[in-house]
């Protein structure tokens, strides 16, 4: 079996000078080896005609009845050569199967589309390869008209045919086309040569029959073309299920949160999956076009013009008739996709287009994440850092300071007298007066040190790396000479005087924490001060009762049931009702009332409690969930987890335990996590949530589109609801920027098929534009606030809703709901 050099490598009238050598020489030499066979046959007759018109007969018929596979802009044909070729070194001299060869690829010239030099080539490449393959044959002692066929000389032959043609031919598509002679061979080589032993077992076969009786030969052009169409089935078969595969393997490797990365695998895999020689990727946005291209090397330009399009195959990329961009495969020569190849590019433009869409939708929720976290970070006014920034680089700079046993200080700066500049020259120029204090204590520091403004006309520094706490005192000091130039403002020219607080780690504290409270304590005194700077010292503290004492009081709280639970309702926007409550801890706290969660959980979560605290909500909250009905309609009830209880891995078994303890379905129960907690990527939250999963249990991402990480632990955890931060929500009217997070947010959850509640709603052109936005339920103070159990309770009895309840026709929430 043979492959067809001109189908396979397009040879073309203008062919390099390097493939015009490779063709004279091939065919030079078979033609060579024709003259001198027919020399030698002209006076060696077979003993009988007949195997001579089999043979020949087999020889157009192998030429007449390829297998067709196509690799880019050239097909491999596997022909029947070995069919003739063993048949023939068995039943006649090898003189005439040469000619035989020879005469059945020119018989076949006049029904092939290859051309002259095309067939020829051919028809010369299978005679040269018959000749090696004779000699091979009786070099290993193989007979012509031997009583039994000669099994191990004709395997041999037959292998050495095959692969010198698959050489030979594939040297012309090298030749042709500029490519490495290896890669060539690569396409289809386990299929041409598993065909090719094929074809020749089937021969051996044929030999035995004919041996024992010749006139069954008679049979074998039949049983060729029946084993044409078992075979060319089969390939056809085979090769569907793999470029099908490939196309699932192809579309799900699309699934990428980077538009380039989306865009450079689209290429590779379009290389592999088309066989084109490049493939380009047009890009449309905001009237602006963007072309990548590359080959399935990667993504860069057309190494030389030998791999520049010729024939370029399109598909457009677009959803609901917004187009996005265009799909092309290049190829070098001319091609026609099949029916087959029509439609999985189709699919894999469709795949491209989504996956584009979606990484668009995750790259502008970064850019605003992005935004968002530098707003975060950063005081508005001023541009410095805010107190979040004091914190972190606080909290590093003192355990710097303890490792190198070197001194590190925070410097609390308070402006005197700016309240009476607003209150005379408003508000305005309070803010130039701020941010020319800001200029000048940035303009003063040492690039290692960090400004932050903490609010209002308190700004704080910290110094990292000083060699003695008088160093602390001395950059105070130079802060108080950079603030004491008068300032112009509004054509005044104003004084600024200022106080400072000074407390340095380790000394004075282990914590940026406690350095704040020590620098404030400081600077309050500084302000009595001559010099309007204060070092820390420690008997100027007034111990904080209540926070010493909260501690001990929360372990009492727990025991004594003063932690109770009240719950805000979960609104379905569309009919009104609501559809369940998130559960929200009070502490009933003796002398001091009724205490917000916010005001006790810090100080719980640094305790040993806090897994004791979840615990209790989690079981007052299946308790009072547990009476609000049942069913596939019935209410869910949230509840809050910590990083910390994420970290417990008992925290599965104790959840299986409380659902069981209260026959509470855990469909129904919900439990909230922070996108903060998901950075960590440990394998304890994972371990820890995949348990959750399994309890059947909802899991819901609060605060969502606050964090860096959103879509990439969307990939890496399967949840059921995401929460837009209420930060959003209340800003969406006003901000665009928000805006485009909150409809981002509900695209998102539409394509990853999550529920998305709205926080914070608390009023009713915010409830208004949610429900035009598609948004099917929210929270907040203008729907239903925080009630107690026995409030919450009735929101869900079983009894019919009155129609005062029901959605009134301004859309607003009825106030049974609202307040």
């Amino acid at each position: 079996m043979t492959a067809e050099a001109a189908a396979r490598v397009g040879v073309e009238v203008r062919m390099p000078n390097a493939l015009r050598v490779l063709v004279a020489v091939v065919v030079g030499a078979a033609t060579v080896a024709v003259v001198e066979s027919l020399r030698q046959a002209v006076g060696r007759l077979p003993d009988h005609a007949w195997p001579l018109l089999v043979l020949l007969t087999l020889a157009v018929a192998a030429h007449l009845l390829p297998l067709r596979v196509r690799f880019a802009t050239h097909q491999v044909l596997h022909l029947w050569d070995e069919i003739t070729l063993v048949l023939g070194l068995g039943l006649i001299p090898l003189p005439w199967l040469v000619m035989v060869t020879w005469l059945g690829g020119l018989a076949a010239l006049a029904a092939s589309r290859n051309g002259v030099v095309k067939s020829l080539y051919n028809a010369s490449s299978a005679t040269l390869g018959t000749l090696v393959a004779g000699a091979v044959f009786y070099s290993l002692d193989g007979r012509y008209g031997a009583a039994a066929p000669q099994v191990i000389p004709l395997v041999a032959a037959s292998i050495v045919f095959s692969l010198f043609d698959d050489v030979v031919v594939s040297a012309a598509v090298a030749g042709s086309r500029r490519l490495r002679l290896v890669a060539v061979l690569r396409d289809g080589f386990f299929v041409h040569h598993v065909m090719c032993l094929t074809n020749g077992a089937v021969a051996l076969g044929f030999l035995f029959v004919a041996q024992a009786q010749p006139a069954a030969l008679l049979s074998v052009p039949l049983i060729l073309v029946a084993l044409h169409w078992v075979q060319a089935t089969g390939l056809r078969v085979s090769k569907e299920r793999d470029a099908w595969q490939q196309l699932d393997k192809a579309t799900r490797a699309l699934n990428q949160l980077n538009r380039r990365s989306v865009v450079e695998t689209a290429i590779i895999s379009g290389c592999e999956l088309f066989r084109s020689d490049a493939v380009e990727v047009l890009l449309e946005q905001d009237g602006a076009q963007r072309l990548v291209s590359g080959t399935i090397s990667g993504v860069s330009p057309y190494a030389s013009d030998n791999v520049r399009p010729r024939r370029v195959v399109t598909r457009p990329l677009e959803a609901s008739d917004v187009r996005i961009g265009e799909l092309r495969l290049c190829f070098a020569g001319a091609v026609r996709l099949s029916e087959r190849e029509s439609w999985a590019l189709s699919t894999f433009s469709h795949g491209l287009t989504a996956a584009l869409l979606n990484a668009q939708l995750y790259e502008e929720m970064q850019e605003h994440a992005a935004l968002k976290a530098h707003e975060a970070e950063h005081d508005p006014l001023t541009g410095l850092a805010n107190r979040t920034v004091l914190t972190e680089r606080g909290e590093q700079m003192v355990a710097d300071a303890t490792k190198a046993h070197r001194v590190a200080a925070l410097l609390l700066v308070d402006l005197d007298h700016f309240k009476q500049v607003n209150d005379t020259l408003g508000h305005e120029a309070g803010d130039q007066l701020l941010r020319e204090v800001a200029h000048r204590l940035t303009g003063g520091v040492r690039t290692s040190d960090v400004v932050v403004r903490l609010g209002g006309d308190e700004f704080a520094l910290l110094l990292p790396d000083l060699a003695t706490v008088e160093d602390a005192a001395t950059i105070a000091g130079n802060v108080l000479v950079a603030l004491a130039e008068p300032m112009s403002i509004d054509g005044l020219e104003l004084p600024i005087e200022a106080s400072i607080g000074v407390a340095c780690a380790p000394a004075d504290a282990g914590t940026v924490r406690d350095l704040l409270r020590c620098a404030d304590m400081a600077m309050y005194q500084a302000k009595g001060a001559p010099l309007s700077v204060r070092r820390y010292r420690r008997q100027d503290e007034l111990v904080n009762v209540d926070r010493l004492t909260m501690v001990s009081e929360l372990h009492a709280a727990l025991d004594q049931d003063q932690l109770v639970l009240h719950f805000q309702p979960k609104i379905d926007l569309n009919s009104g009702r609501a559809v369940g409550a998130e559960a929200l801890a009070r502490w009933r706290r003796p002398n001091h009332g009724l205490v917000s969660a916010s005001d006790f959980v810090p100080v719980l979560e640094q305790s040993s409690m806090v897994h004791g605290f979840a615990l209790h909500v989690l079981d007052q909250a299946l308790s009072a969930a547990a009476t609000w009905g049942a069913g596939p309609q019935a209410p869910t009830v949230a509840v809050n987890l910590s990083a910390r209880n994420l970290l417990d891995r008992n925290l599965p078994g104790d959840v299986a335990t409380a659902l069981d303890r209260h026959h509470f379905p855990p469909a129904r129960l919900i439990l909230e996590i922070t996108e903060t907690v998901m950075m960590s990527e440990l394998d304890v939250v994972d371990d820890v949530l995949g348990a959750l999963r399994q309890l059947g249990v909802q899991l819901s991402v609060d605060d969502f589109g606050t964090g860096f990480s959103s879509l990439t632990f969307l990939s890496r955890v399967h949840v059921d609801e995401v929460k837009i931060d209420r930060s959003f929500v209340s800003a969406m009217l006003v901000s665009p920027g928000d805006a485009a997070i909150v409809r981002a947010v509900l695209e998102l959850g539409r394509n990853f098929g999550l529920r998305v509640v709205a926080e914070g709603v608390e009023v009713r052109d915010q409830q208004e534009h949610l429900s035009e936005l598609g948004c099917e339920s929210a929270q907040g103070f203008y729907l239903a606030p925080p009630m107690a159990a026995a409030d919450v309770a009735q929101l869900f009895a079983p009894e019919p809703v009155p129609a005062a309840t029901r959605t009134r026709r301004d859309g607003r929430i009825p106030s049974t709901l609202a307040r």
